[in-house]
């Protein structure tokens, strides 16, 4: 588990967004407030539509809030389509955003009526409530009269909706400052088969995976009435033993809640499938938001299909992906920057709070409003290493912290059992500088300590971060470039690679199936980019370059410089 997922793991669940919302803000240099009682704030005027509990945060001029995902720059009214999914289609095809055919069925007796299956002229359709989250109510795979008369007599929601079913693979693209950010695929609750274990054991082994995932950890696979009898119809109970590697799906749903995997695809989807997603956001008039796409093979071609739009999206499973290495908190610094794009280009990615504190003091309804501190981009980071044979250091742990606290320098104390006392320190160089001297000073009086000690603790042992130098990231220069000609089979990909790993460029190289090459080139350094291109002119022994195309890319940096599978 890294850095990110140990101080998210505490808000698993629904928080999660609000808490990676938050730490995106914290870490941009901007002020954070958690708000648990709107009216006694007295800040109902920027909260237009959110709930109860929402996060402020603010640069000094301008104050937004957030509901979990969704900010205050996102009207109510958009909001309000966007959840009806008939108001949502309407507009969607107006705008020329592929969408499924639909209709809305207002009355069950319609759709029980004989021949009305056979009237649609699809082969299968799929049957949804017109207003819904996480999946509640969608039923796929309705191929007869006789299948949707069974589930309608069962159905819980009066007004729904009837469309087409398109077959392809499904993702949840997220949209934020005008661009696709990351994107996330869906793959049904499975187990993979071991030769040992039935598929009961499976699952138990399988969720104690997802336990340790933020994201995941909420939301287990369930041996439930579906699953048993999706495992019947497919020949198979919770105690059958699959083989080794076979892969049993649990159930035919993809969504999260129900146990599905999270995959992280955004490098592995097309450009142009991005851009119908940026097209659907701004139709419905979202700043920042998931928007789910079933891409279909259509005889080469591929065509991308609107499923639905969600305004208030969970944004966990591009941070936490079940596989793939995800997007970090890209999502949520995208979502920052559209609202603060002058806080561009600075993220203290180093600094984070302990949010399990801020649930406590919020849920015994003492406060209503927490903030947390303002991280300015001339902080350092510094941790300090005290030594003492002569100093009972845990008798100045509290001292030392009640002198970082009035000092405005933030971090922690920590003491071991072998007498040594760490000091993890964020704060200006003059206010680290009043609590070193201090810790001296505290170390001085309580005993002798040698000057050589002194010296290699406060002033060698510590690590040094300057977020005004080091974190105000100069973003890399990143294109893609299609090599056009003879380049395929002649070990133009290594080529390339081995030349791309001498200048210190990342990215990756694959064939397509067009013959061409395409690759994704990275660099701090522009000119490094720009003299590999100059000698895939030439290209190794036996290429012949016809052309060269550059575009541009969206993908985050990539470590290392990989050859991938033919497109």
């Amino acid at each position: 588990m890294n850095f990110l997922a140990q101080h998210a793991y505490p808000a698993q669940g629904v928080t999660l967004c609000t808490y990676l919302i938050a730490l995106a803000a914290v870490q941009k240099g901007l002020k954070v407030s958690f708000i648990d009682n709107l009216a006694k704030e007295g800040y109902l005027k920027h909260c237009d539509g959110l709930s109860a509990t929402v996060l402020e945060i603010s640069d000094g001029d301008k104050t937004y809030c957030f509901d979990r995902s969704r900010g205050s720059l996102t009207a109510y009214a958009a909001v309000s389509v966007a959840v009806n999914k008939w108001k949502a289609k309407e507009v969607l095809l107006k705008s020329g955003v592929s969408t499924p055919w639909g209709t809305v069925v207002e009355d069950k007796k319609v759709a029980s009526s004989p021949g009305y299956f056979d009237s649609l002229g699809f082969k299968k359709v799929v049957v949804k409530p017109v207003s819904g989250t996480q999946g509640r109510g969608v039923v796929t795979g309705i191929k007869s009269q006789e299948q949707l008369e069974r589930l309608l007599n069962e159905y819980s929601y009066e007004k729904f909706l009837i469309e087409e079913e398109v077959s392809g693979k499904e993702y949840r693209y997220y949209v934020a400052d005008g661009r696709v950010v990351a994107v996330a695929g869906r793959d049904p609750a499975n187990v993979i088969g071991n030769g040992k274990s039935t598929i009961r054991a499976l699952i138990k082994e399988k969720n104690k995976e997802r336990q340790r995932n933020p994201h995941l950890a909420s939301r287990l696979i369930k041996l439930g009435i579906i699953a048993r009898n999706y495992l019947a119809e497919n020949g198979m109970s919770p105690e059958y033993v699959p083989p080794a590697g076979e892969k049993v799906y649990i159930s035919p749903s993809a969504n999260f809640s129900t146990g599905g995997d999270s995959l992280d695809a955004t490098d592995l989807v097309s450009d142009s499938s991005k851009l119908v997603a940026i097209q659907a956001a701004e139709a419905l008039g979202l700043p920042n938001t998931g928007v789910d796409i079933i891409n279909v093979d259509d005889n080469g071609d591929e065509k991308s299909y609107v499923i639905e739009v969600n305004a208030r999206a969970q944004i966990g499973s591009h941070s936490f992906p079940m596989v793939g290495a995800g997007q970090d908190n890209l999502v949520a610094e995208a979502i920052i920057d559209a609202y603060f794009p002058e806080k561009k280009g600075f993220c203290a990615r180093g600094v984070f709070f302990d949010f399990q504190s801020i649930k406590d003091i919020i849920s015994d309804g003492q406060v209503s409003r927490v903030t947390l501190p303002v991280i300015e981009q001339t902080f350092i980071k510094r941790k300090i290493e005290v030594l003492s044979d002569e100093v009972d250091l845990s008798k100045k742990a509290e001292a030392i912290k009640k002198k970082m606290i009035k000092e405005r320098c933030y971090g922690d104390v920590s003491v071991y059992s072998n007498g040594v006392c760490h000091l993890s320190m964020l704060g200006s160089k003059e206010s680290i500088s009043a609590v070193k001297s201090f810790v001296s000073d505290a170390i001085k009086k309580g005993g002798d300590v040698s000057v050589k000690a002194m010296k290699a603790a406060i002033e060698l042992k510590f690590e040094v971060r300057d977020f005004s130098k080091i974190e105000e990231c100069q973003l890399p220069f990143k294109a893609k470039y299609i090599f056009s000609g003879v380049v395929q089979n002649v070990g133009f990909r290594k080529w390339l690679r081995s030349r791309a790993i001498d200048m210190n460029i990342t990215g990756w190289v694959r064939n397509r199936s067009d013959g061409s090459v395409e690759a994704v080139l990275s660099s701090q350094e522009k000119a490094n980019i720009i003299r590999l291109v100059d000698l895939c002119k030439e290209g190794p022994k036996g290429a012949v370059v016809n052309g060269i195309e550059e575009l541009k890319t969206t993908e985050r940096n990539l470590s290392g410089f990989r050859i991938r599978r033919l497109r």
